[in-house]
């Protein structure tokens, strides 16, 4: 109510997002539309590059990208209702609101991966790759364990670590025309839940 006051008046306002609280369970709070006009239009980004020819019935070809257009992506998926997304809450999705898919990597294109910066935390098994340019989060490099612990792992975990890293995670909401009413978001408590070694 304050916020959509200040913005009618003409004054600024200051945003927080929620996430970035500490001791805040996102998947707990109650999420209302603020009734005032937005002042932006939809940003679209062309991809750039060629998408990946992956075989298959009923796949759609989504592009997108960061802000600026320097980093573009093409992915081909399923139909949303039948592919995984998810939203965890490990500290750095959190803070980021990540929702992402998970295809598999011959389904992905990146174009202006040379305009990006990884951000490797933790354990530096995931990083976060970002537009140098604008900042805009695009999607995730998966590097798992050193392979010398790989290495001593059983046989299956060996090779749930081999098809996770076979995986791009994509930011969602960088793509264009998702048909957000298809998509079935899980939450998920879970971190980094799979790399446990």
């Amino acid at each position: 109510m304050a916020k959509n006051h200040m913005m009618q008046a003409g004054k600024s306002s200051i945003s927080v997002n929620a996430r970035a609280l500490f001791g805040v369970n996102p998947f707990t709070l109650k999420v209302e539309a603020l009734d005032y006009p937005s002042d932006s239009a939809a940003v679209s980004t062309p991809f750039r590059g060629q998408a990946a020819e992956v075989p298959g019935d009923n796949l759609k070809l989504y592009t997108g990208g960061c802000y600026c257009g320097a980093v573009t992506l093409a992915v081909k998926t399923k139909p949303w209702s039948e592919v995984e997304i998810k939203e965890d809450n490990c500290s750095i999705c959190q803070r980021n609101a990540n929702i992402c898919i998970y295809p598999h990597r011959d389904s992905v294109s990146i174009h202006g991966k040379e305009n990006t910066t990884e951000y490797l935390f933790q354990r530096r098994f995931n990083g976060h790759c970002f537009c140098r340019i604008c900042g805009i989060h695009v999607y995730m490099k998966l590097h798992g364990p050193p392979k010398a612990v790989v290495d001593k792992l059983p046989s299956e975990k060996q090779k749930m670590v081999r098809e996770m890293l076979a995986i791009v995670p994509v930011r969602l909401s960088i793509l264009d025309g998702v048909e957000w009413s298809d998509c079935h978001v899980k939450r998920s408590d879970e971190g980094t839940a799979g790399y446990v070694i």
